[in-house]
Parts: structure tokens; sequence; C-alpha cells
């Protein structure tokens, strides 16, 4: 969960608003190529990584409704021109992480 929301983070509000909206170290647990195995001090609780994924939809409705189509200065990796291609490719992104999480909880509760 942690993971879903930082990497959406980063692709939108670091990206192409250059304001992050996370603790710093958030990045350093949940970016791309980050592992529990590196975690050290406070590790966020479950309630509070849903209530972060809870508020990101309407955060970032409001902040880039208006923007979709808006070209992006640099373009960034993948190809992507503008800001609705990147909210896509985020929306993919946790699409397949949710898919994983759904089939480790299955098995954990052995309802497969």
């Amino acid at each position: 969960m942690g993971h879903i929301f930082t990497e959406q983070e980063i692709w939108l509000y670091e990206r192409i608003k250059n304001s992050l909206k996370f603790p710093p170290f958030y990045r350093e647990y949940f970016a791309y190529g980050s592992s529990p195995y590196t975690w050290n001090d406070y590790v966020p609780s479950k309630s509070e990584l849903i209530n972060h994924l809870e508020k990101q939809p309407y955060r970032i409705m409001k902040d880039f409704r208006r923007e979709l189509d808006q070209n992006l200065v640099d373009p960034v990796l993948l190809g992507f021109n503008n800001t609705g291609q990147i909210l896509l490719h985020t929306l993919y992104h946790e699409g397949l992480h949710v898919g994983v999480i759904q089939s480790i909880k299955k098995i954990l509760t052995k309802k497969i």
C-alpha cells in the first residue's frame, strides 16, 4: 500500500508539480527498488497508509482535473507527453499491485 501511494505521488507531484505531499522517509521505504529489509525506525501503520490512499484520489482530482491534456515541459520516461498519460500509467501500476495484494490475501486465508 505504501508503494502504491508513494509511486503515484512521485509520478504526479514530484515530476509535474515539483511538490511532494508525503513524509520524506516514504521514498526510502516505498519507492521503486525499496525493500522492507532496509526499514529501520518508524513504519507507518496499515491505517495510516489506508488514510493516505483514501484521500489521494480527491487531492489528485482537485489538483490535476484541468491539466490532463497539458503537455509536459520535459516529457518523462516511457514517452509520456502529458499529465493524463502519467495518470493512466499510475492507475495501471496500482492495478497490478492490487492484484498481487489480493492474491497474497487469498493464499494467506486459504481461499484459493
